[in-house]
């Protein structure tokens, strides 16, 4: 059974930038894949800071949060965690809809 969609209120005046935003994180998902495979916490701390830095100004509190718990496990080089992490996000992203208010 599908999941539900995760529908994101976001302010109009941040309609042009929110595109840009998305693609950076789905572009995120493949650098978390590389990282991981190459066992590269720099690289995912960088991304969950990213993450947390942009994702609540945007309107993304679950992104912010997914970044922030990233940067935890690439620092405690906790993979489990950081591969549960990417599947959150990669889960998040394929079920967030935009709705511009």
């Amino acid at each position: 059974m599908p999941h539900e969609p995760i529908t994101v209120e976001v302010d109009r005046d941040l309609e042009d930038l929110v595109p840009m935003f998305m693609a950076q994180r789905r572009k995120d998902l493949g650098a978390i894949a590389t990282a991981l495979k190459d066992n590269d916490m720099d690289a995912l701390r960088a991304i969950g800071h990213g993450m947390n830095g942009g994702g609540r100004s945007y309107g993304f509190s679950e992104i912010t949060d997914i970044g922030e718990a990233m940067e935890r496990a690439a620092r405690a080089r906790n993979v489990d965690d950081l591969t549960k992490l990417a599947g959150t996000l990669a889960d998040y992203m394929a079920r967030v809809v935009v709705k511009y208010v």
